[in-house]
Formats: C-alpha cells, structure tokens, sequence
C-alpha cells in the first residue's frame, strides 16, 4: 500500500510537473522576449509537440500495459529508434512545407530535438510503469521536466537569448535521461536468449498504428 500510494504521488508530480512545462516556456518566453520572437516561439513549440505525437507512434500505452511481455524491451526501442528518423524527416518536410527560416526554423529544430529527447525519455518511463515502478515512472518525468524548465527558465532571465536557453534545455535533459537510462534502467531489461527478427518490430509497428 506505501508503495502504491508513493508511485500515485510520483505520477501526479510528473505528470503536473510536464503539463507545466509548455505554459512556463510559452510564459517566459512572452514576458523576457520580443513579440516576434514569442510568436515564432509558439509557432515553432506547436510544431515540435505535432512532431512529438509521432515519436511516440502511440506505442506508450502499448508497452506500458504489455505486461505479458509480447514484445521485449529491445523491440520498443527498435520502434522509437524509426519513429524519431520519422520525426527528423517530417521536421524537415515542415520547414520547408511551411517556409520557415532564421529563428522560426532555429526554434522548430531545436525544440523539436528536444521532444525527440522526450520520446526517449517516454520509453524508458514506460518500462518502468510496465514493471510495476510507478514512482519511478513518475520521478522520471518529473525530474527530467523540471530540471531541463528550471535551466531554461534561469538561462532566458539571465541571458534574454532564448536559442541558448533551449541548448541548455536540451543539455540538462539529456543529462538527467541519460542518468536513468544508464543507472536506473539496467535492472529492469530483461535480456532475451533468442534473436528477434525484424519482423517482430514490423508487427509491433503494425499494432500501435492504429493508436
């Protein structure tokens, strides 16, 4: 009961804590930057998140209730790794599909490495959930979202540059992902003795399209 009761918290913090993070971005950057560039700055944001939803390929809900284990960890990694070349390509499509450039197209390549940050980030959180660390889960995203905003925030207020701000942005979130990633992760991949062929990722593909 303790433990469910701690990974409810956790999940109500990272979640709030990520719902957050687009309102104080957009917030900051209004208040510190030009008019210009806080229009660009939303244009740019509503971009990367579209870009977003296309990492994730709807795969999360899929693997976080996967609690059979129908496909291994390594598949879903297989899944994200395509759908971020999916996410660059279509980044690329939208800048210039929409004729964004200087800072508006800086601003959508920028925050839209970030969000491809986050999809990786999303699928280690998922890994988490489906081996029943809720509050894991949850700290995940709550401390990869708020220590990336807080450096983003203190750099925009110090600097007025918001590209520097979104750079240290990324930098702090990758940091804090590759942290899980490489002390926490570890002991919830299982390894697989058999060798899975691509055809199971082509299958996995398959069955999150729909979501």
């Amino acid at each position: 009961m303790k433990k469910t009761n701690k990974g409810t918290i956790w999940n109500a913090l990272g979640s709030t804590m990520y719902g957050a993070n687009s309102f104080v971005m957009l917030a900051f950057v209004s208040r510190v930057g030009t008019v210009e560039q806080a229009g660009y700055f939303g244009i740019a944001f509503t971009t990367a998140q579209l870009l977003y939803i296309l990492g994730l390929f709807g795969a999360s809900h899929y693997q976080m209730t996967d609690y059979s284990e129908k496909y291994n960890f390594s598949e879903y990694a297989k899944l994200r790794f395509i759908s971020c070349i999916f996410v660059c390509l279509a980044c690329a499509l939208s800048i210039t599909c929409l004729g964004f450039s200087g800072e508006k197209r800086i601003y959508t390549i920028a925050l839209t490495v970030l969000m491809l940050l986050n999809v990786v980030g999303e699928l280690y959180q998922c890994l988490f959930f489906q081996k029943n660390r809720l509050d894991l889960s949850g700290s995940a995203l709550f401390f990869r979202t708020f220590w990336s905003l807080t450096a983003f925030c203190i750099c925009l207020s110090l600097t007025r540059n918001v590209i520097l701000s979104i750079c240290l942005q990324i930098t702090t979130n990758l940091l804090v992902t590759l942290y899980y990633i490489a002390r926490i992760a570890p002991a919830f991949i299982l390894q697989s003795k058999d060798e899975k062929s691509a055809n199971n990722v082509l299958s996995l593909m398959k069955e999150c399209l729909p979501l």
